[in-house]
């Protein structure tokens, strides 16, 4: 995250009140005169804006927007913190891949107990056997894999099972609740295979 408030202001954030606030920077009549403000988002719905002022500093201060910016980041800041990202959802199956590679009861034995940094806010490694049987999860071990199924039908522990790949991971898409009793949410699994195991680290996209 880059924040500068001088002449030239640039953000990148993930806060959707950062959006609403260059529009409403933008299309003020008492800014646009000396604000030029442009932004967008991409497809992994982070925010590039970038604020140009002739009065920098001074004229948000005046307009009284310096607050509402500083809100905007300190959530965007606590959301990702408290969540894990794609980023951290891949590099925690390669090191998952990499202990099951070294010594695969060990490392389930790990990924179950919550070991050696295998469990970090809703990020967590798991797996199951050809049977379709997890054997690792932190709720689910002993559950079919095969025969789960989320809240709109689709079968993505039959997809898993079908697209994972030894030496290369691979993405399934499909809703779950982020806790149980929750809402279901938009999740996206990477997964793939060593050995006879099917593995993979899933992250929530909001």
């Amino acid at each position: 995250m880059v924040v500068n408030l001088g002449g030239l202001a640039r953000c990148v954030l993930l806060s959707k009140p950062v959006k609403d606030l260059v529009h409403a920077l933008r299309d003020n009549p008492h800014t646009n005169r000396s604000l030029n403000v442009t932004g967008r988002f991409n497809q992994s719905q982070e925010a590039f804006f970038v604020i140009h002022s002739r009065r920098g500093l001074m004229k948000l201060k005046h307009l009284g927007y310096v607050a509402l910016f500083s809100g905007s980041i300190a959530s965007s800041a606590a959301f990702a913190a408290e969540y894990g990202t794609a980023a951290e959802a891949r590099a925690m199956l390669e090191r998952a891949v990499a202990e099951l590679k070294k010594d695969k009861a060990d490392a389930l034995a790990k990924f179950n107990q919550a070991e050696a940094g295998f469990r970090d806010r809703d990020l967590y490694p798991f797996c199951a056997g050809p049977d379709g049987r997890i054997t690792a999860h932190p709720t689910e071990v002993g559950t079919n894999l095969k025969e789960m199924k989320d809240q709109n039908g689709k079968p993505f522990g039959t997809e898993m099972f079908k697209i994972a790949e030894e030496g290369k991971i691979k993405e399934v898409t499909y809703v779950w609740p982020r806790a149980p009793g929750t809402q279901s949410i938009p999740k996206v699994s990477y997964v793939t295979k060593v050995d006879d195991q099917v593995c993979g680290v899933g992250y929530y996209k909001q």
